[in-house]
């Protein structure tokens, strides 16, 4: 990567590594040689549905790569995979990839197999530009947008209720004031 991602970069080419594995330190030095990173098996660890995610600690360590990109001008690339009915894998996995990406430069992808975007109103809900930094309140994190709010709970065992604010809207149309977030679970709501 030291010989490598510099020299190309020096020929203007945009050079993406897939690094999945390494310690935070070595993952930052990695990331300096590159124009961005992929991380695969972003908030999920097995590809079938309802299985593999990924809460408390490992949750956090991959928000913490993210944020570490960004940091650094870097682009980052999450990509998650499940079947294309995981729509609960889905919403917990374009939530926390909201919460802390900022810029143009990153990007998430939720790979079904060979479809390229999921059919689900999941993936397409706006809610338009950050207003804000993510914020923990009682073990939920959220993150004010200019056309909604997402809201992301990654515990692995707790149930936890949040008020919200405000009224919102939540993919099936149904309003909601407050919400019930199960372990491992994210909402991606909308502004009346």
């Amino acid at each position: 990567l030291r010989r490598v991602g510099p020299s190309l970069k020096r020929r203007h080419v945009f050079v993406i590594g897939n690094i999945n594995d390494a310690s935070l330190p070595l993952w930052r030095q990695w990331v300096g040689y590159l124009s961005g990173t992929s991380k695969e098996w972003w908030t999920k660890a097995q590809r079938g549905r309802g299985a593999g995610f990924l809460t408390g600690d490992d949750w956090r360590f991959q928000t913490r790569l993210l944020q570490a990109a960004q940091a650094r001008g870097k682009a980052f690339v999450a990509i998650t995979y499940s079947t294309p009915d995981d729509a609960a894998a889905m919403e917990y996995a374009r939530a926390t990839f909201l919460l802390f990406e900022r810029g143009r430069r990153s990007a998430f992808a939720f790979s079904t197999g060979c479809t390229s975007e999921p059919a689900a109103a999941y993936w397409r809900a706006n809610v338009g530009v950050p207003r804000g930094r993510p914020v923990a309140v009682d073990g939920i994190w959220r993150r004010r947008f200019s056309k909604g709010l997402v809201v992301v709970n990654p515990s692995d065992g707790l149930t936890l209720t949040a008020a919200l604010g405000g009224t919102y809207v939540k993919v099936d149309g149904s309003r909601v004031a407050a919400v019930m977030l199960p372990p491992h679970t994210g909402l991606v709501l909308r502004s009346p």
